[in-house]
């Protein structure tokens, strides 16, 4: 099993924040896994990251401890999006994806 650690930057918020149609992980799988932003699927599940060439994906798991951590993240992000939120100041965070496929 491929245990991975990923760690938010500031830049993953500030350009998410500038560019709302993508979340602060969806840059961070970019740096991390040197992919354009269309190939990435940010889920509450995972990560997906689709190859156009053998038009498959490669899954990442989030790690067991890190669920609700993610989950909470993305929550804060959706309201912030929707406007509920006036600011987003959610810490940094760093968590493990699993490589399922």
């Amino acid at each position: 099993m491929d245990i991975i650690e990923l760690q938010m930057s500031e830049s993953d918020i500030v350009r998410a924040i500038k560019n709302t149609k993508y979340n602060p992980i969806h840059y961070l799988a970019v740096r991390h896994f040197k992919e354009l932003l269309d190939n990435i699927d940010i889920q509450y599940s995972g990560i997906l990251i689709w190859d156009d060439e053998t038009n498959d994906y490669t899954h990442y798991k989030y790690c067991n401890d890190d669920i609700d951590l993610v989950t909470n993240f993305l929550e804060s992000w959706n309201d912030f999006v929707q406007e509920k939120l006036e600011e987003f100041n959610e810490p940094l965070i760093s968590f493990c994806v699993e490589k399922l496929k």
